[in-house]
């Protein structure tokens, strides 16, 4: 397999207008598409364009036979579908293309004169009788004065089987820029005209640093992402408000990293369980964090509370508390606010007082929404009712840090592991999510999580342990009688439920109380592509930031009790019993997938604990 980086540079004639989506200022009719505050060009367009010409090129040729000489080949339908990925129809299975293009091109500054822009252009409606028609004038920005020339920059990368195919593909491309004589919208009268466009092919550089060697490494290491570009990885399992927009968290699961990293391999499932063992593998969830203080913070957890005090709010962590409970302050006797009744000045007392140097909580990445539209073939015009829109996760300022542990690697074949993981690495990671975003890969020999056992805390004169989950976990089974989680009541239901798995996983544990929230996932393409030979039935995922507080029973075995919690943190929790036997095909929560992380009797629980003097518990039969 070849890899090749390409940079291509497009020099256009002003006037020009790529739309942009969202809000516009008042009096625009169309404005001019930014990222961070400079003029730029979706790569999806450009990809666009390039594929309808190739389109109209590989029509005109169908009839024309193959040539002896390859360097004659004519391009192809299937050539079309290699590099930019085949049509696919709504309940198709992703596939990837060959090429992938930036999700921006971007000015350069030094193409166009300071102060050349132009405030708007007025342009008009004509009607069927070929006059202005009424009231149809339009006002469009004008982001560079008329004859400006301004060059717009990006790379696509590319794949291909040999040289051969490289060539080919090289050929076709320049045949396409020779004859993009126009992009962005309203280019039938003029705007967007291409001058030049120039494609050249950049040579490979490792993007892993510092290297290091494989020895010094032990069975856990952090990995910290810099990605290049803002990317969206798709929450297929979850609810989406519209089939034609695609939801986005700001973590990267350790399924996607997974993905990427068996890719980049290129073997089949039988090469990469022999030389990576992928699936014993655990990759951690990729957290977010500021580029200056890369780490793994842990959500703010459902047993905080906020009183709202004259003075202020106050915030207490009631993870010890069982029974329901009020706070005595001076004469009164405040309720607990938990974190779906928060407003923001309860949220940023709760950051600050939970995690003082969470600077990142001040500023979480910020979020873009990128719209595509399909192109009509033949006429090379946006296509009707084709429209969708990703919600991408930027990258500016920000790292995404996660563990990769090899401890249930086979211990003989770690060193061999680690060393081709190592080499993976080096290239950096492509591809990631809907986008297609890289990222430059930073090995650190030390993890981002904790490597001492956790220590157990005393509650009542017994061991306890709080569990505080850091990514979700599947704890509950899909088949459950008469588990409908309402809103209010139906807890002893829900808390048998729970009780049920943590005794599954450790028998010599009990759940004395928890503070949880669950989210309902599934979806057509869930059910298809990890469930489709049952009958579909959503599943209940427990949400991050949940408490579970588990105490040894009576004639517990310390050690086994230690052992299991240990390997909890180290590794995540372990699948409930119906989904013990589940793979990666079949259920995409997995722990080796960063699912189900937890941090056990983290101190600040017990630190941010109220005075037991200052509560007042309330009947435990209270309605």
């Amino acid at each position: 397999m070849i890899r090749t980086r390409y940079r291509l540079c497009l020099t256009l004639q002003a006037p020009l207008l790529t739309h942009a989506a969202g809000t516009l200022t008042l009096g625009l009719d169309a404005a001019t598409q930014r990222y961070r505050g400079q003029p730029v060009i979706n790569g999806s367009l450009i990809r666009g364009n390039l594929r309808h010409l190739l389109g109209r090129f590989a029509q005109d040729l169908a009839q024309v036979p193959d040539p002896t000489d390859p360097r004659l080949r004519p391009v192809r339908g299937q050539d079309l579908a290699a590099w930019f990925g085949p049509d696919q129809t709504a309940d198709a299975e992703p596939q990837i293309a060959d090429l992938a293009f930036g999700l921006f091109w971007r000015l350069d500054p030094a193409s166009v004169p300071s102060g050349s822009a132009q405030p708007a252009r007025h342009r008009i409606a004509i009607n069927a009788a070929e006059v202005v028609a009424e009231g149809q004038i339009q006002i469009a920005e004008s982001a560079f004065a008329v004859g400006a020339e301004p060059t717009f920059t990006g790379e696509l990368r590319a794949r291909f089987s040999d040289e051969e195919a490289r060539r080919h593909c090289e050929r076709w491309l320049g045949k396409a820029l020779a004859r993009l004589s126009a992009i962005g919208a309203q280019k039938g009268v003029g705007f967007g005209r291409v001058l030049r466009a120039e494609l050249l092919r950049l040579e490979p550089v490792a993007l892993i640093e510092p290297p290091l060697d494989s020895a010094a490494l032990g069975t856990r290491v952090g990995l910290v992402l810099h990605l290049n570009q803002p990317f969206n990885i798709a929450q297929t399992a979850r609810f989406q408000p519209e089939n034609n927009r695609y939801l986005n968290h700001d973590q990267i699961p350790g399924a996607a990293v997974k993905a990427v990293l068996a890719r980049a391999h290129g073997g089949d499932r039988e090469a990469l369980q022999r030389d990576l063992e992928i699936d014993r593998l655990v990759v951690t969830m990729a957290l977010p964090a500021p580029r200056s203080a890369p780490a793994r913070r842990l959500p703010l957890p459902l047993s905080l509370a906020v009183f709202a005090t004259a003075g202020g709010p106050v915030v207490h962590d009631l993870a010890l508390e069982d029974a329901p409970c009020l706070l005595r302050y001076g004469d009164e006797q405040l309720p607990p606010l938990f974190l779906p009744d928060w407003k923001e000045a309860h949220r940023v007392a709760a950051c600050r007082a939970w995690d003082p140097a969470g600077t990142d909580r001040e500023s979480p990445p910020a979020h873009l929404l990128v719209v595509r539209t399909a192109i009509r073939p033949g006429e090379n015009v946006a296509e009707e009712s084709q429209l969708f829109a990703l919600e991408c996760t930027d990258v500016q300022d920000h790292c995404w840090c996660l563990d990769l542990d090899l401890d249930q690697v086979a211990p003989a074949a770690r060193r061999a592991v680690t060393e081709r993981l190592i080499t993976l690495l080096s290239g950096g990671l492509q591809d990631l999510g809907k986008t297609r975003a890289g990222a430059r890969v930073e090995v650190r020999s030390h993890p981002f999580g904790p490597t001492a056992p956790p220590q157990p805390i005393a509650i009542d004169g017994r061991d306890a342990w709080l569990i505080l989950v850091r990514t979700p976990a599947r704890l509950l089974p899909a088949r459950i009688e008469d588990l409908l989680i309402p809103s209010t009541n139906g807890g002893e239901r829900l808390k048998a439920a729970y009780s049920e798995y943590w005794t599954g996983a450790c028998a010599d544990l009990e759940l004395r109380h928890y503070y949880a929230q669950q989210e309902l996932v599934g979806g057509d393409y869930y059910w298809r592509h990890f469930r489709g030979r049952e009958d579909y039935r959503p599943e209940w995922l427990t949400l991050a930031g949940s408490v579970f507080v588990l105490t040894s029973r009576p004639g517990a075995d310390p050690e086994r009790v230690r052992a299991a919690v240990t390997r909890w943190q180290r590794s995540g929790l372990p699948q409930v019993g119906d989904r013990a036997q589940d793979t990666w095909e079949t259920n995409p929560y997995l722990r080796e997938n960063g699912f189900g992380e937890v941090a056990i009797n983290d101190p600040r629980h017990q630190a941010l604990a109220p005075a037991a003097e200052a509560l007042h518990r309330l009947p435990e039969d209270l309605p």
